[in-house]
């Protein structure tokens, strides 16, 4: 089954990265680029961002710490429903493998959520994707970093693959990926 063939997020071309220093949480980025391919409202999203530029700096360059290890005021569940988005949590999964193997079953629910423009969003250890061992070697990340956490942002899935959308690229800016079950 082709990338066209799949059920995906209506407007997935239009997410496009709001945060270019990517100094955000995955999570958090991910939704601003979500919401802001869908209304130029979620500017608005990002007005906690000015009054932490300081606190950005020193935990930072000062700190020497990840900028998106940064926890922001902004960008919070509440800040979304003003603008008429609302997070539902599904539940966890402890294991990759078992998520992945579950896919496939739950596929006719990604795809209900995804036909109707929710965008599904899960955490899991960054090794397990080709695509981020290779932006983790490229940008010097120490090996035992690469069993960290990632949200993973879902734009499409069949039976047999999933869509995923992620800013991996030395720009920050997403772009497709599809992932085989």
């Amino acid at each position: 089954m082709s990338v066209d063939e799949m059920t995906k997020l209506p407007g997935v071309e239009r997410i496009r990265t709001q945060d270019p220093n990517n100094h955000l949480h995955c999570r958090k980025t991910q939704l601003l680029a979500y919401v802001g391919g869908l209304t130029p409202w979620s500017d608005l999203l990002m007005y906690g961002a000015l009054g932490s530029t300081s606190a950005i700096h020193r935990h930072c360059y000062l700190g020497g710490r990840d900028r998106w290890a940064f926890e922001t005021p902004y960008v919070t569940d509440d800040d979304l429903r003003l603008l008429g988005f609302e997070v539902l949590p599904a539940g966890a999964a402890d294991d990759l493998a078992r998520l992945e193997s579950g896919l496939p079953r739950l596929e006719s629910g990604l795809t209900q959520y995804l036909a109707a423009g929710q965008p599904v969003l899960f955490y899991a250890p960054r090794h397990h994707f080709p695509y981020w061992m290779d932006f983790m070697r490229r940008v010097g990340t120490l090996p035992e970093e690469y069993g960290l956490l990632h949200s993973f942002l879902v734009c499409g899935a069949s039976s047999t693959q999933v869509l995923l959308v992620d800013n991996v690229a030395d720009d920050h800016e997403y772009f497709a990926l599809t992932r085989q079950l």
